[in-house]
């Protein structure tokens, strides 16, 4: 894509928040928190395994938005929906924001990006090392979702001098504490299993949007928006999967080009590409399952060497 093709698309589409969607998503949330609640009072508690890792990875959806300000118009509301989201899917809101926006600005430079430094290090570990994450990625074991929370926390409590960032970690913490306290040893295991399917769908969900298609061809180019059809994915997903769970976050390549485009729009842009022949990498929601039958230092080979886009 070049620029003025870029500039056809931001013109065609409408950014404009509707708050309609925010108080849909309140009440949605409040719905499924009573549903899991009701849930551990039952002998059918075990449901909740299934309901807590799509509750969560709704919350990392909206702690998505709302790092982009796309949860609400107003700044302070917004700050704190992130908070409450990403206390919900364990990420401490102010440190995933610092990541992820680098991630926004160096995306298809595997050296710069911060989200997946484990794929730069991969080929410097030990052979054990090696082993033991292509063990985990080929049995769908989610290590490295797990591993990137962990780091999400430890920089968050590192970098915790604005109130911000020590809103961000308090919040999740008194969460944890709060919830821990009012689980039995029964629940807590259907908890912690719900974790654990979380991440798993966090890992399939993240791998396909950009694995593969990073360059270390120059570490110092950073990417325009025209440019990042080059190095992100689409997938498609059940229609109610998209607008429930993970608010279009599978129209990748469409939020990468307009960041600032509301979630509930993100389908239309990607209708809009196709109607315009414009190139989309699409692929589907198996993406990550398939790649797993490979070992994982293949899967994440970098592309070949790109040379800059003209504007």
């Amino acid at each position: 894509m070049n620029k003025p093709t870029y500039k056809f698309f931001r013109q065609n589409l409408d950014f404009e928040f509707q708050t309609q969607f925010f108080w849909k998503q309140i009440a949605f949330d409040l719905f499924f928190l009573a549903t899991i609640y009701a849930l551990y009072q039952t002998s059918f508690a075990v449901i909740n395994v299934f309901l807590i890792s799509t509750f969560m990875f709704r919350q990392f959806s909206i702690l998505h938005e709302a790092v982009h300000g796309l949860s609400h118009s107003k700044g302070k509301i917004n700050q704190v929906i992130g908070v409450i989201a990403g206390a919900f899917c364990l990420t401490p809101f102010s440190a995933w924001k610092t990541a992820h926006l680098k991630h926004h600005y160096w995306t298809g430079n595997l050296e710069q990006d911060p989200t997946f430094s484990i794929l730069k290090s991969f080929e410097q570990s030990s052979s054990l090392k090696k082993y033991a994450i292509d063990f985990t990625w080929r049995h769908g074991i989610p290590f490295f979702a797990a591993l990137q929370h962990f780091n999400f926390w430890i920089f968050g409590i590192k970098n915790s001098k604005s109130f911000e960032s020590i809103f961000s970690c308090i919040v999740p913490i008194s969460l944890y504490v709060a919830i821990l306290s009012q689980l039995d040893l029964t629940n807590l295991v259907i908890s912690c299993a719900g974790v654990i399917v979380y991440f798993r769908m966090y890992e399939d969900m993240v791998f396909p949007q950009h694995v593969g298609l990073y360059s270390d061809d120059d570490i110092d180019h950073h990417p325009q928006a025209w440019e990042q059809p080059h190095v992100t994915r689409t997938w498609y997903m059940p229609s109610l999967v998209e607008k429930y769970v993970v608010l279009n976050m599978n129209y990748h390549t469409e939020h990468h080009l307009f960041p600032d485009l509301p979630w509930h729009r993100l389908d239309k842009a990607h209708k809009l590409m196709l109607q315009q022949k414009e190139d989309v990498n699409v692929v589907g929601f198996d993406w990550t399952r398939n790649q797993r039958q490979r070992p994982f230092g293949e899967v994440i080979v970098p592309a070949p060497s790109r040379k800059k886009t003209a504007a």
